[in-house]
């Protein structure tokens, strides 16, 4: 899986979301899947949810590119809280589960 984060300030905050991202995949999805995932994840300042999750590429049945969007959170559990919940999103994308 390619995994980035984007408009995170902090270098250990980028690897920590990197690292949640990874187990999320592997406790959610079989690695087949996983090694064939490209995910983005961004800190947003404006966004009025928790946070989101949507695919990128031209797939509509069984995305592999995806967009995840989290807003900055003072709390870091809530952050990952939120990272979790839209891992979910990405296997249901991923496998057509909607």
């Amino acid at each position: 899986m390619h995994l980035s984060v984007k408009n995170a300030k902090n270098p250990t905050l980028i690897k920590w979301l990197k690292t949640a991202g990874k187990f999320y995949a592997e406790e959610l999805m079989h690695p087949n899947l996983i090694r064939r995932l490209s995910v983005k994840i961004e800190i947003s300042d404006t966004l009025k949810t928790l946070g989101m999750c949507d695919w990128c590429d031209d797939y509509d049945r069984r995305p592999r590119e995806f967009h995840i969007i989290l807003k900055r959170q003072k709390r870091a559990a809530l952050l990952f809280k939120s990272l979790a919940h839209e891992f979910v999103h990405v296997k249901q994308y991923a496998r057509n589960e909607f």
